[in-house]
């Protein structure tokens, strides 16, 4: 049995897909392919954006921290985009706002896949590269957290 670490426990699971995703697109993987590598990159978001609903019903958090965390969440450009692909990719049918438009695969030839991502345009029309928002996505949560004196870190 393991020790319940409160809204530490969903940040952490979110960690534990991120590296996923950069293991699944390293070449050393040798059982790599787009539809396993999409569904860890979706695994990602929808984790991510639900760090705040791990906030909301923790116990050890007062209210009024939960209440500024959950604002803060909500006005972050970085979590929107988190936010509008945990739910478009939940639900059946596109959502308004970000969506995924592809996996990106580099080959070199003779050694096989080099480096995967998805491609996420984000509301705006600008394309960004998945792996790197997910990276601002944990950085996101870690500086609100911080910002309301709340530990980014396991006990």
């Amino acid at each position: 049995m393991t020790k319940h670490e409160g809204y530490r426990d969903q940040l952490n699971r979110a960690r534990r897909f991120l590296d996923r995703v950069f293991q699944a697109s390293d070449a050393d993987w040798a059982d790599a392919n787009e539809n396993e590598f999409r569904d860890l990159m979706w695994a990602f978001f929808q984790n991510c954006w639900h760090v705040k609903d791990w906030i909301q019903s923790d116990t050890t958090i007062p209210v009024a921290t939960k209440d500024e965390v959950y604002r803060l969440a909500h006005q972050s450009a970085i979590l929107a985009i988190c936010q509008q692909l945990c739910n478009g990719t939940k639900h059946l049918g596109p959502r308004p706002g970000a969506s995924h438009d592809h996996v990106a695969t580099t080959i070199a030839p003779g050694w096989g896949i080099s480096d995967m991502d998805c491609m996420i345009n984000d509301g705006h029309g600008n394309i960004i590269s998945g792996k790197e928002l997910a990276r601002d996505c944990i950085a996101e949560w870690e500086c609100i957290l911080r910002s309301q004196g709340l530990a980014v870190q396991g006990a």
